[in-house]
């Protein structure tokens, strides 16, 4: 049986005007959907309040021991991704935090950030897939 996958954000005026819709690849799909459940919060998608990610519970908590962010993080990841993407197997979540310094004008602006690298394999294909992003946190984090 082959599936369509479509891409997020849904083009609704498309889908109204009854054009064909941009489709993704398996692999595709499975590397937009981990990205979505690294991205949102929990709470936000209102059918399930466990959907999500710990990132942003943790996004104003300056004072929590960096190493046990990171593991607490990486944990959670790792949880919510074996629990919502059952098209993948063999899942393994590494995360590190690191800072990025930017002058504007008389300040200097400290951002934190955590890369997030997920290696999994793809049950239908038995492939390997890997997924990066670096998302920026600690938004009010400012040195000067």
């Amino acid at each position: 049986m082959n599936r369509s996958y479509y891409q997020t954000a849904f083009d609704f005026e498309r889908f109204f005007e009854q054009k064909e819709m941009p489709k993704l690849t398996l692999r595709e799909s499975i590397a937009q959907y981990i990205t979505l459940v690294i991205t949102t919060c929990f709470g936000e998608y209102t059918h399930d309040d466990e959907f999500g990610s710990l990132i942003w519970e943790t996004d104003f908590d300056l004072l929590a021991n960096t190493n046990t962010l990171k593991e607490d993080i990486r944990k959670s990841l790792l949880e919510k991704l074996k629990e919502y993407e059952n098209r993948t197997t063999d899942t393994r979540v590494e995360v590190s935090l690191g800072e990025n310094l930017s002058n504007t004008s008389n300040r200097v602006r400290l951002k934190k950030y955590l890369t997030v690298n997920v290696e999994t394999t793809v049950r239908k294909t038995n492939e390997r897939l890997r997924v990066s992003g670096d998302y920026m946190i600690a938004p009010l984090a400012y040195k000067g």
